[in-house]
C-alpha cells in the first residue's frame, strides 16, 4: 500500500512497499510494479525501468538460494523513482529519472 513519509523536493510523497517471493515465477511482478508505477509518476521509458528491476530482483534471488522473499520500496526521491531491494542480507537498488 502507498505510504506517506513525507514531502520529497518536488512537494509530493510517494512510498510502495512490495514483497515477493525470491524463488518462482512470482519475484518478475516486480519488473510490471516498477513500470506501472514509473508510468503513473510520468517517467519516460518505463520499459526500461521494469528490465533493470526484474534483473535487480533475479540477481538477488540468485545470490542466496534459501532466500524467502524480495522486499522492494519503491520511493520518489528528487526527480528519481528509487527502487531498493533487500533479499537474505543483501541490498542494492535502481534509479530511474521522472519529471519534476
Amino acid at each position: 500500500m502507498p505510504e506517506s513519509t513525507g514531502k520529497s523536493a518536488d512537494g509530493h510523497a510517494f512510498a510502495l512497499r512490495l514483497s515477493v517471493p525470491a524463488h518462482g515465477d512470482l519475484h518478475e511482478i516486480a519488473g510490471e510494479v516498477a513500470a506501472k508505477v514509473a508510468e503513473h509518476l510520468g517517467a519516460g521509458d518505463a520499459e526500461s525501468l521494469a528490465e533493470k528491476v526484474a534483473d535487480l530482483a533475479a540477481k538477488l534471488r540468485n545470490g542466496s538460494p534459501q532466500a524467502q522473499d524480495i522486499a522492494m520500496v519503491f520511493r520518489r526521491v528528487e526527480g528519481e523513482l528509487v527502487v531498493e531491494a533487500r533479499c537474505a542480507g543483501e541490498a542494492s537498488e535502481v534509479r530511474h529519472e521522472i519529471p519534476v
